[in-house]
């Protein structure tokens, strides 16, 4: 259990959840904006979804939500969907774009 989490250890959590239609995890895939620590346990995280505004948007801040909930246990989170800057390719990091065999 971590007590007092860095976004470094967020993002760790966050590398279990994967974006269904891609099939890579959301921070590789650079879906993670932006993570925020607060006092207490709060945690923070601003992510967006190649397809936002989508049901499939919503799911997925629901499974980035829940693994944060089941990683840091008593901590509150709240997941916040943004659509700007809206995400496109070049965000993946190099490994996930030869994955999927995209130029680099």
């Amino acid at each position: 259990m971590i007590i007092s989490p860095s976004a470094d250890d967020v993002r760790r959590l966050l590398r279990q959840v994967q974006e269904p239609s891609l099939g890579e995890d959301v921070v590789e895939l650079g879906l993670v904006y932006e993570v925020w620590i607060g006092e207490g346990g709060y945690v923070h995280v601003n992510m967006t979804s190649p397809q936002p505004g989508s049901a499939g948007a919503d799911h997925l801040a629901l499974q980035v939500r829940d693994a944060l909930l089941a990683g840091l246990p008593g901590s509150r989170v709240e997941v916040s969907v943004v659509a700007d800057p809206r995400w496109e390719p070049a965000m993946m990091t190099d490994a996930v774009r030869r994955r999927l065999a995209l130029p680099e």
